[in-house]
């Protein structure tokens, strides 16, 4: 068990795990006070409440005249549901499913055991309790414990390092970035001082604080910067607005004195996005230069450097595959429907909608192109710092057995710091 617990840690390495887990939450904390100034908020009427439906208490097919002599066929389902959660715990209520075939696809029809999501509005005659959609939150919690539950399995202590830092991640966008964003400050700010933060306190609790922590943490930096760059220039010269669908138009609405700037939510989502990749890459080049710097005969700033861009060329061809299509994958439906209803590529790629996923895209896979070399050279410049030319081990030319015999090394540090 205690073999678990330390896992490929030192003691020293733990105490900066810590005392960086300690200064994450102060930072989450004090964040959100910060950062949760003056919110925009829409007006919500109808807040959703949990239910299980009990039974089915009728069905009723119903007609309506659209028009034109459309007729629109539907039905009601009435059925009784116990309410799971808010305030109301524990009350059985009657409930109403209103589905027809003007709004084209819709919902399964209800049956007893499901778990809803149920609303009291106004039905246009009374007050009743409407079903929302099915609460689908149970099903992706056991999706998500599943997931943490391999991370613990397959990554050990490691895993657990994973979770928590995830965590702080999770925490950082929706705790601190999001009401900043809400408040009207300004997200380049904001979003540089969260991939920062991300950034930091992932690769020192995963990986510990060394050599190869810190030159992963300045190679993913710079290719954050590289990213955010381009960003800022692309983003002028393209003459984007950052109204890219209905989404957007209705944040841009939430607040008439003081709209939010939607080129930096763009920019945001391309930092954000492409933080994950980054981070990936730069800590693989350099976990892979510092076992050639442990283990190689006599390495060199030119062997490091080689090495590095050999192991980046093998590393770009799938790591910007993943992020491209991970856009595309995204982004599917939208792509479909535009392509239908455009007769030429040019015209495709020309509206904004399009262009803002290329732009992510391409900014994120240029940024992951640059981590390679900046990663490469800062490794190979920090990694021989301090180590003798020819490090090798060294032994003895004292006769074997004779008195005084050492079998010394040359260890010009004992350990990664």
């Amino acid at each position: 068990m205690s073999r678990w617990l330390k896992g490929d840690f030192s003691r020293e390495d733990w105490i900066v795990a810590l005392v960086t887990g300690v200064f994450a939450v102060i930072f989450l904390i004090a964040g959100n006070r910060v950062a949760s100034v003056d919110p925009i908020s829409a007006e919500i009427q109808d807040r959703p409440v949990p239910a299980k439906v009990l039974q089915v208490l009728d069905h009723q097919t119903t007609s309506t005249d659209a028009g034109g002599g459309i007729v629109v066929s539907g039905y009601n389902r009435i059925f009784s549901a116990l309410i799971t959660g808010g305030d109301q715990k524990g009350e059985t209520v009657t409930a109403v499913q209103s589905v027809d075939d003007l709004l084209g696809i819709q919902m399964d029809p209800v049956d007893p055991g499901d778990r809803v999501l149920l609303y009291y509005s106004d039905n246009g005659s009374q007050m009743v309790w409407m079903v929302g959609e099915f609460d689908r939150t149970p099903a992706l919690g056991l999706l998500g414990g599943a997931f943490l539950l391999l991370l613990l399995l397959f990554g050990q202590t490691k895993g657990a390092r994973t979770i928590f830092t995830l965590g702080l991640t999770c925490g950082a966008v929706f705790f601190v970035f999001v009401p900043a964003v809400l408040s009207g400050q300004n997200i380049y700010f904001w979003s540089s001082l969260i991939c920062a933060y991300v950034v930091f306190t992932t690769l020192v609790i995963v990986s510990g604080c060394g050599r190869k922590t810190l030159c992963a943490g300045l190679g993913c930096m710079a290719g954050i910067g590289a990213a955010a760059a381009l960003s800022l220039v692309l983003t002028s010269s393209l003459h984007l607005t950052g109204m890219v669908d209905q989404e957007t138009s209705f944040l841009y609405y939430l607040r008439q004195d003081r709209p939010l700037d939607l080129l930096g939510v763009l920019y945001a989502g391309i930092l954000i996005g492409a933080m994950g990749a980054l981070m990936d890459v730069a800590m693989s080049i350099a976990s892979a230069l510092w076992e050639l710097r442990e283990n190689g005969e006599n390495p060199t700033f030119l062997t490091l450097t080689r090495s590095g861009f050999a192991i980046g060329r093998d590393m770009m061809g799938t790591m910007s595959n993943t992020l491209i299509l991970a856009y595309i994958g995204s982004s599917m439906s939208t792509v479909l429907l535009l392509a239908a209803n455009n007769d030429s590529l040019r015209g495709l790629l020309s509206r904004e909608m399009v262009a803002v996923e290329a732009l992510q895209a391409l900014v994120g896979s240029i940024g992951i192109l640059l981590t390679i070399p900046f990663t490469t050279i800062i490794c190979a410049w920090l990694y021989l710092r301090g180590k003798s030319p020819g490090h090798k081990e060294i032994v003895s030319k004292t006769p074997a057995g004779y008195p005084g015999e050492t079998g010394a090394t040359d260890d010009f540090e004992g350990n990664s710091r």
